[in-house]
């Protein structure tokens, strides 16, 4: 018995890096391969405005009711959140050191916390409830850019 549940830990435990990494790696990575896409899509020459377009797609993903005063606001605090991004991104990317994860992970926390505390009480129910009603499968624009409240849980414990 004993042996099964070592067992069942390591497993668990493997399965949970596996699904960190995985994270980590769409949260960096594809979001900047999926930001420079919607730049070259665009006409853009700056991958920050291909960033908010991207990030934008996950606020239409939800459903929330957004004005066009709102999209302006969005776009720009995406814009000045890509560039901070890339770098503790391209920072994880060369090393995979702790520290450099922990960076990312603030960086990553702080966008998030930014996002929530910008939305209005009506607009942040319908993100909240949309983040816990739908899954990441089906809704990956959203889940790429944002978090429900279990990820953005885990990633503040993980900078603990």
């Amino acid at each position: 018995m004993k042996n099964i549940i070592t067992i069942v830990t390591v497993l668990f435990s493997l399965s949970l890096a596996a699904q960190s990494k995985k994270d980590v790696y769409q949260r960096t990575e594809a979001t900047e391969y999926h930001s420079k896409a919607r730049m070259k899509d665009n006409g853009l020459t700056d991958p920050a405005e291909g960033y908010a377009i991207f990030k934008m797609s996950g606020v239409t993903e939800s459903g929330m009711t957004v004005s066009e005063a709102d999209k302006i606001k969005f776009t720009e605090m995406f814009k000045k959140q890509y560039p901070v991004l890339m770098a503790a991104s391209e920072k994880y990317k060369e090393n995979k050191s702790a520290q450099a994860k922990v960076e990312l992970f603030t960086v990553l926390v702080n966008n998030e916390e930014e996002f929530r505390n910008s939305l209005t009480r009506d607009q942040l129910a319908e993100y909240i409830a949309f983040a816990e009603n739908h899954s990441k499968s089906q809704n990956w624009q959203f889940f790429h850019n944002f978090m429900s409240a279990k990820d953005l849980a885990k990633y503040k414990e993980e900078i603990q």
